[in-house]
């Protein structure tokens, strides 16, 4: 349970970061207007349960790396989904490797990443 706490409190930290950060560069974004109703629930749904999976395993391999992961995704998601709802699409300004990206999905590719890793130690560490 202290897992699933800290992940969720992470979550709302990496979220909340996204949305400063997103607001001050507001100015230079382009909007992502592929967003629908469909689109908030996944990502709603999808961030609980990365945390609630993320918590669990970080319980049973007491491995934090899981938990910082789950909220990088978490965040970004529920980031995104914010930004969309308030302005109408995601607002991506982030240029990198070809593709523009928001700080949302930034924060969701990184803890992607890392939870596979984490992931994958612990299978190692519990095997």
């Amino acid at each position: 349970m202290v897992q699933l706490v800290r992940s969720a409190f992470l979550a709302a930290t990496v979220c909340t970061t996204c949305l400063v950060v997103t607001a001050f560069a507001f100015h230079n974004v382009s909007l992502n207007r592929a967003t629908s109703a469909s689109w908030h629930l996944t990502s709603a749904l999808t961030a609980a349960a990365v945390l609630i999976v993320a918590a669990f395993l970080a319980r049973l391999s007491r491995l934090l790396v899981l938990e910082l992961a789950a909220a990088g995704v978490a965040g970004g998601l529920l980031a995104n989904s914010l930004v969309a709802g308030a302005s109408g699409g995601v607002a991506d300004f982030v240029h990198a490797g070809g593709w523009i990206y928001s700080p949302g999905d930034l924060a969701v590719i990184g803890g992607t990443v890392l939870l596979a890793l984490g992931t994958a130690t612990a299978a190692l560490r519990m095997g």
